[in-house]
């Protein structure tokens, strides 16, 4: 009974980080799309922000912009589902230094999801996180099992 109760966990976890790794790749794709597909879209900077405390700070520039007639307001900075966040204000300070309150800027927007327009064409780090998390996951059953099948053996 034991070892079915350990090969159920062992699913469990596997499927979690497979999970993980399917879900950060499908979004990874995705972003790399929408940096492929976007056009070029003029913008104004509404607000240029850092939110947050203590050790978690994260840069904010919110922009109105028009696409085929209709008028999006996104705060995307990079094409990312998730924003990175910083441990110090400095970071986020440097990132919104260039986009000043009521400034004209270029943004991209992909055709397919024009409300979510974004200011920099790069992949955020953040948007690797699912699969590095997925990854160690596997590897850490990997190593747990290995140990598992050496300390039986001897």
């Amino acid at each position: 009974m034991a070892l079915n109760s350990e090969y159920g966990s062992l699913f469990f976890v596997v499927l979690i980080g497979l999970t993980l790794i399917v879900f950060g790749a499908y979004d990874y794709v995705n972003l790399v799309n929408s940096i492929e597909n976007a056009e070029t879209v003029e913008a104004k900077v509404l607000e240029s922000d850092v939110v947050g405390s203590n050790t978690n700070f994260r840069p904010v520039v919110e922009f109105e912009y028009n696409y085929e007639g209709e008028t999006y307001i996104s705060d995307n900075i990079e094409p990312a589902r998730f924003s990175n966040s910083y441990r110090s204000r400095s970071q986020p300070e440097n990132i919104i230094e260039e986009y000043s309150e009521g400034e004209t800027i270029q943004a991209y927007t992909d055709p397919s999801n024009p409300e979510n327009a974004f200011l920099k064409r790069e992949i955020s780090s953040s948007a690797y996180a699912p699969i590095i998390f997925g990854l160690i996951i596997l590897i850490g059953v990997v190593v747990r099992r290995t140990d598992y099948i050496h300390t039986k053996n001897t």
